[in-house]
């Protein structure tokens, strides 16, 4: 699962870089704690995420997965050193992972 914080650039923007890597950090946090303890959670460069989750059952689920995902952080809060901030609008995109990272039988 790809995950990725749309708007970012302006958190760093507006609020500083310092406030952007803290928000990384509580993304990170929050996809955790919305997968199960089998689940890998990663950054994966800017302000994408990858969620590998296995095994999944077929797209319903992986879509179900990826909702679950998006909804964790909409309904999040974060403080920078002045107020609290919802982090940006995430969108999540399940499919399958580039012929590189699969397993070779």
């Amino acid at each position: 699962m790809f995950i990725d914080l749309n708007a970012f650039k302006d958190v760093n923007d507006r609020l500083g870089h310092a406030a952007g890597d803290r928000l990384l950090a509580f993304v990170a946090e929050r996809l955790r704690r919305a997968v199960r303890d089998t689940d890998v959670v990663g950054r994966f460069g800017g302000d994408e995420f990858v969620v590998v989750c296995a095994p999944v059952s077929g797209p319903d689920r992986a879509r179900l997965i990826a909702e679950n995902l998006v909804a964790a952080l909409d309904d999040a809060r974060w403080r920078t050193a002045a107020r609290c901030c919802a982090p940006p609008p995430a969108s999540a995109s399940p499919g399958r992972p580039p012929a590189r990272c699969r397993r070779r039988r």
